[in-house]
């Protein structure tokens, strides 16, 4: 029998790169082998993960001391391809502990994924918001393909010239200057407006994925209630605000997801603020990323999107308008997501969003003629209810390539399996080419076909939900979130 070690070193090498979990890697390295010791020390160092807890205090320079003794070691440092950093704390810029990061950061030339968490920094006290740290990574590591940003705010001066005033700009292509050529993803989690224009100096990303809305709620759901909120009081609404065509066009996909919507009856004053003035501009400033992505589509199309979720709490007529749109129809589409404030538990919601010729208030009825190269769909009505079963699969017959179809529920709990499978099976008889039929947090039902496409049998299963709705990043092995590597608690 053939022993792992008696395998060549360059094999030994190639296996152990393709090994992500670091206790398995750990406990491989302490088998008592020097070779396997030699070959996967260096991998332990692929996650980074530094936690800065800025006291204001002699701690700190403590903290910059041990971020200093880090960056010295050039093996670790050169053996990193995932770096992460947390802010808690009073942000002050002027502290050691960033300059000892900004002199590090050019050290770490091989990583190509970075996560930057300020959602528990608050205070700021000095004149660099954390926006300009951000900046500074973006400078600094030449090999950053994928970046996610958590809970900041930048400055007008941190990313180029954000005037409001077009003449002040005039044509200067300077006042955005490009500072991040090579990076190809972008994530913004809950992060202020200022910082969502980061994407005009990346002159050919591919992915962006934006979420805002109640950030306190999202970040005590994510920490399991533990951690203390230092985000900029939740009011990031507008995802859609820097939204230009020109930046645009190297998108494959894009994703803007809100948690807020208009139709909430109260909005947590303990989050928005407790003045109706208030609140009314918080509901404004929600109406405004619905309609603007609304108007966006409508007059302009993206030539490389493939995939895009808009998870922006759309009313039925906003979602009729948005599907008949021109912008819409014209991306090469393979995956599309379109969200809505609730489910559609009335006749009426559905007949909105699908207005039919001749009965549409003036409004173009929806069509996927024009959508030929989508292969998953997912549409917030359950299919099923108010005669939707008539309506509805006659217009997906349309998308010749429709592989997964999700839909949505309408809270009937009542509903009988039989119901799912009879409606699965006039869905897959219409859709010729349906590989899965789901309902959301329901069932997922997988369809097994004859030679000549017809129906061979429906096997029901637990519901899968589809990965790409999500925040995932750009890469095979890089997943968004923390990630397990070393970590200096407290660096």
């Amino acid at each position: 029998m053939v022993k792992l070690l008696d395998f060549p070193q360059e094999t030994l090498s190639l296996i152990a790169t393709e090994v992500h979990d670091n206790a398995s890697l750990l406990s491989a390295s302490l088998a008592g082998s020097h070779i396997l010791s030699a070959i996967i020390r260096p991998l332990l160092w692929r996650h980074v993960y530094i936690a800065c807890h800025m006291s204001l205090g002699p701690e700190d320079d403590l903290q910059a001391a041990r971020i200093t003794a880090l960056c010295a070691d050039r093996r670790r440092v050169a053996g990193a391809r995932a770096l992460n950093i947390k802010l808690r704390g009073r942000f002050d810029y002027s502290l050691r502990i960033f300059k000892a990061l900004a002199e590090g950061l050019r050290k770490f030339i091989n990583v190509t994924h970075a996560s930057i968490d300020c959602c528990e920094s608050h205070e700021v006290i000095s004149c660099g918001q954390p926006g300009h740290f951000v900046r500074r990574v973006l400078l600094s590591i030449p090999s950053l393909v994928s970046l996610t940003v958590k809970g900041c705010y930048a400055d007008d001066a941190d990313f180029g010239n954000f005037s409001d005033d077009e003449d002040a700009l005039g044509d200067d292509d300077e006042s955005f200057p490009v500072i991040a050529p090579q990076l190809r993803h972008l994530c913004l989690k809950y992060c202020g407006c200022r910082m969502a224009k980061i994407w005009y100096n990346i002159p050919r990303l591919e992915v962006l994925e934006m979420e805002a809305g109640d950030g306190r709620a999202w970040h005590a759901k994510e920490m399991k209630r533990g951690g203390k909120w230092g985000g900029i009081e939740s009011r990031i609404l507008d995802v859609t605000g820097p939204m230009e065509v020109e930046h645009a066009q190297h998108l494959t996909r894009l994703m803007l997801r809100s948690s807020a919507d208009t139709d909430s009856a109260i909005l947590d004053e303990n989050i928005f603020g407790d003045t109706d003035g208030h609140i009314e501009h918080i509901r404004t400033g929600i109406w405004n990323d619905l309609e603007n992505s609304v108007y966006f589509f409508e007059t302009n199309a993206l030539h490389n999107l493939t995939e895009l979720v808009l998870d922006l709490k759309y009313n039925p007529e906003l979602f009729g308008k948005l599907l008949a749109s021109a912008g819409i129809a014209s991306c090469p589409l393979r995956r599309l997501y379109v969200g809505t404030s609730k489910p559609w538990d009335r006749r009426e919601d559905f007949e909105t969003a699908f207005p039919r010729a001749g009965n549409d208030r003036g409004r173009s009825p929806v069509s996927f003629r024009l959508f030929s190269a989508l292969r998953e769909l997912y549409l917030p009505c359950d299919g099923i209810s108010f005669g939707q079963l008539d309506v509805l699969p006659l217009l997906l017959e349309e998308l010749p390539r429709l592989n997964h179809l999700y839909l949505g529920h309408s809270g009937d709990k009542d509903r009988s399996h039989r119901t799912f499978d009879d409606a699965a099976r006039v869905y897959s008889s219409i859709i010729r080419t349906a590989h899965t039929i789901s309902w959301t947090g329901k069932r997922t039902i997988t369809v097994e076909r004859h030679s000549d496409y017809s129906v061979r049998r429906l096997q029901n299963g637990e519901y899968r939900s589809p990965r790409w709705i999500h925040s995932h990043g750009i890469g095979e092995w890089w997943e968004t979130g923390m990630i397990k590597g070393n970590q200096f608690t407290d660096v």
